[in-house]
């Protein structure tokens, strides 16, 4: 009895279908047998390919996961990693593979689903240095302007660091309640660990940005700054009602109603006649023709 065979998109060869064709989870192989389009073979030389393009093998398998519909999870990558048996080039390949076909958590994942990763970071890089340089190319480090940050911030920072802190400062400066020296020193201190945090953010440090944005969130709260709390200066659709009140008072003082709107409904009217006048004769502070007077 002659053993079916499947043709490779790839090479274009006949081969066995459940020896030398890896398992599919996508829709788009469905109808073919459940089984990938090219062969194990032809994966695997592709993604000798693409490790020498990216000389990166998680990269490169990203980058075949997301032609061949392969669902990526960066934990099975370590996994995979850690635990193959292979010795060949391709050992990651063969052992991911194998992991993610056989373990039932990844039955019906697909790219869809997969985690991402940047491929070539080049682009990003370069976006991001050019923006960092429309940020600065109007700021210049003048004798003037750094003997301003040497004041305020103290040595140890580069120009680019001060003009950091003074942007970032200014806009924390204009927003918020600044009247007493601990308000200052606690939009100072939010300031430099925003610094910190961005400094780690560039470096790759993520377990060190994610303390930074906490400890930043943390000195909020102490500000009472935070977003959620609503208590910015001359902001009247985010301020609580009392430093709205506050605000009122210490800039914008209320006149006094004039005669027309001074007691519209007569409740003064009725306080003064019921109440005021009646504990003043309790108490003796006016008598019984002092009244009549009235």
């Amino acid at each position: 009895m002659a053993t079916s065979r499947k043709r490779c998109t790839a090479c274009g060869e006949d081969k066995r279908p459940a020896i030398d064709f890896y398992l599919s989870r996508s829709k788009l192989y469905k109808f073919n047998d459940g089984r990938m389009p090219i062969c194990k073979e032809c994966l695997s030389s592709l993604f000798k390919e693409l490790n020498a393009k990216y000389s990166d093998e998680v990269k490169a398998l990203y980058h075949l996961c997301m032609l061949f519909d392969i669902y990526f999870d960066r934990d099975l990558v370590e996994k995979s990693s850690a635990n193959n048996n292979f010795s060949d080039e391709d050992n990651l390949l063969k052992s991911y593979m194998k992991n993610v076909n056989s373990l039932n958590q990844y039955k019906f994942k697909d790219s869809m689903s997969s985690d991402c990763i940047v491929l070539d970071d080049s682009l990003i890089k370069e976006e991001k240095e050019n923006i960092e340089e429309d940020i600065y190319e109007e700021r210049e480090m003048t004798p003037e302007l750094k003997k301003l940050c040497l004041k305020r911030w103290g040595s140890g920072y580069s120009d680019e660091d001060y003009l950091y802190l003074e942007d970032n400062y200014a806009e924390f400066y204009e927003a918020y309640a600044h009247d007493t020296p601990a308000e200052r020193m606690l939009l100072m201190n939010i300031t430099k660990t925003l610094l910190e945090g961005e400094k780690s953010r560039k470096s790759g440090d993520k377990k060190g940005y994610e303390n930074m944005l906490k400890l930043v969130s943390s000195m909020l709260t102490d500000a009472a700054i935070k977003p959620s709390q609503k208590k910015t200066m001359g902001d009247e659709v985010g301020e609580c009602f009392g430093v709205f009140i506050e605000n009122l008072e210490k800039n914008e003082p209320v006149n006094e109603a004039i005669d027309e709107f001074a007691d519209v409904d007569n409740i003064g009217k009725l306080i003064d006649g019921q109440f005021v006048k009646n504990f003043a004769k309790v108490f003796g502070l006016v008598g019984d023709d002092d009244e009549n007077e009235d």
